[in-house]
């Protein structure tokens, strides 16, 4: 079931104490942060860390959506292939420049790796089968989020 998120809190996914002090503030939404406040040299470490917490904090009933790297700095799809799990609420894509790089991003979602898929346990929905993209203004930055 797709509930409202009404307030987000972004938190450093290379912070696991943070992310877990974070989930008791109310937020809706937690965006686990790959981009901007992650240095570079952390960020292939922070991957793992912010699959983690998303399964974490899942199991408290908190949702968590990732902001991972823009397609520029050449890091999307190692962002991608590191933190897409089935309890991911969304991804947002920072800095949405042209028409190309949403095409980029819809050529990203049709890769079944990236899917996250319906599970069969008892009919529940717990994830989707396929992602929608959010298309805003030039500059800006694109949701991807479960159906």
């Amino acid at each position: 079931m797709l509930r409202p998120s009404r307030s987000s809190l972004f938190v450093p996914g290379n912070r696991a104490a943070w992310i877990e002090k974070a989930a008791g503030y109310g937020a809706d939404t937690l965006i686990l942060d790959l981009e901007d406040s992650v240095p570079d040299q952390e960020k292939a470490a922070a991957r793992p860390i912010v699959r983690a917490r998303i399964r974490a904090l899942a199991k408290k009933g908190q949702a968590a959506s990732v902001r991972v790297n823009g397609f520029a700095p050449g890091l999307t799809l190692d962002d991608l292939e590191g933190v897409v799990c089935p309890e991911l609420a969304s991804v947002t894509l920072p800095k949405v420049e042209t028409p190309a790089d949403m095409h980029e991003l819809d050529a990203t979602r049709a890769r079944p790796a990236f899917r996250i898929r319906r599970s069969r346990r008892g009919g529940t929905s717990r994830t989707s089968k396929a992602s929608s993209a959010t298309r805003r203004g030039t500059g800006s930055s694109a949701t991807v989020a479960r159906r």
